[in-house]
């Protein structure tokens, strides 16, 4: 009897639909958008492949997975595999399990202007893709943000208000694309690292506690305490595609969770080859952050602007489904000066491809969520511009 681990399978899939014509003009292209979608059981909008090239935008998108009525590996307000230069924007997601779920070849996937709230295990899972994917000015306001078990991604002027799990996935090759197009252009493992953020904002909750703790892939926030049998489980082998307990961490609101990556600079690739080669991650370029609450910033963020003030408060209201927002400017100045664009976002490690449009333009982040022009005389962390030091009240 033959037997494949889903790994295998799921690389076999890809060659198979490229092999067949999957490509630009066969496959994908789709719009969706202005719809509520809810009550879906395991997922609101999902696809493999198919939602390729494809522009998801207006949606209002909630209580995916809310009955518990079955669980598993696909439970998410959005859920795509293959998302290659997929747009998603000014979406709200909240209520949901996940909120949105990356599963392999995320590449010039662009998530932004988006609200995520009130969502169980995390707003924001990306899984072992290669990148480049970009996230700009959305709202991640659940207790957990975001899972990065992938490389690549880069994230700009977003504001964070939950806690970061990350767990590099070195047991899965997975393939990384030709520019723009589903061509396979090479496979490679997930060692973590690749990543940019720039001008974020990271509000701390209200747990003062800094040390990262176990968590596990289908666990969220507040933690069940695990068994003996479980703690002895953890010691054996886990089957591929099945992840058991504790096979992550969880780091407090910030971006502690890098300060055993390498800085841009560094060269990491002139070490000796050694066992300990295994273990490195890649560069990751940390700058212009602003962490509210004392969050803790990466040792490798080294301009990075810490305040013991909130400078923002937030009102979440689940039954009518709005976000307010009071806002002092005076407290979020300070931590940037630098307008982001393509050039300083580069390219990526595996697929060397720039963080750019699907059309090959440049990224230039000159506006903010609500489009107003961002001058490199008023540019501020977070994802608004703030006119004068007047208090804002927002709401979404």
């Amino acid at each position: 009897m033959k037997f494949k681990f889903g790994t295998q399978h799921e690389q076999e899939v890809i060659c198979r639909a490229v092999h067949d014509g999957w490509d630009r003009a066969h496959i994908g292209g789709h719009i969706v958008r202005y719809n509520e979608i809810f009550e879906c059981e395991q997922a609101g909008i999902v696809g493999h492949l198919g939602a390729v090239f494809s522009e998801i935008y207006g949606n209002r998108i909630h209580h995916i997975h809310h009955k518990r009525l079955f669980h598993g590996a696909e439970v998410s307000g959005i859920k795509l595999h293959a998302s290659l230069d997929t747009q998603i924007h000014d979406n709200v997601i909240y209520s949901c399990y996940r909120g949105v779920w990356f599963d392999w070849q995320a590449q010039g996937t662009h998530l932004f202007r988006n609200v995520l709230f009130d969502n169980l295990s995390e707003d924001l899972f990306v899984e072992v893709c290669h990148g480049p994917y970009m996230l700009d000015h959305n709202l991640f306001l659940s207790k957990m943000n975001f899972r990065n078990v992938s490389q690549g991604g880069a994230f700009v002027h977003n504001l964070f208000t939950g806690r970061f799990v990350i767990n590099p996935d070195r047991g899965r090759q997975t393939p990384y694309h030709f520019p723009h197009e589903t061509a396979v252009a090479g496979y490679a493992n997930i060692i973590g690292g690749d990543d940019r953020y720039y001008n974020n904002i990271f509000l701390r909750d209200n747990d003062p506690d800094d040390t990262p703790i176990p968590i596990g892939f289908f666990d969220h926030l507040p933690l069940k305490p695990r068994t003996q049998e479980e703690q002895e489980a953890e010691k054996k082998a886990k089957l591929d595609g099945l992840p058991s307990k504790n096979n992550a961490t969880l780091y407090p609101v910030g971006l502690g969770s890098y300060n055993t990556y390498p800085g841009p600079y560094e060269r990491f690739w002139e070490k000796p080859f050694n066992p300990g080669i295994r273990e490195i991650h890649l560069p990751c370029a940390i700058s212009g952050n602003l962490y509210l609450k004392n969050a803790l910033p990466s040792t490798i963020d080294h301009n990075a602007c810490v305040k013991a003030e909130s400078g923002i408060a937030i009102d979440v209201d689940t039954t009518a489904a709005t976000v307010h927002l009071y806002i002092q400017p005076s407290v979020l100045r300070g931590g940037t000066h630098m307008l982001i664009h393509s050039t300083l976002l580069g390219k990526t490690y595996h697929a060397e491809m720039r963080f750019e449009n699907p059309d090959g333009s440049d990224y230039c982040f000159d506006r903010d969520f609500f489009g107003t022009l961002r001058t490199q005389q008023n540019i501020t962390p977070g994802p608004f511009v703030l006119q004068g030091d007047a208090p804002i009240d927002i709401c979404l």
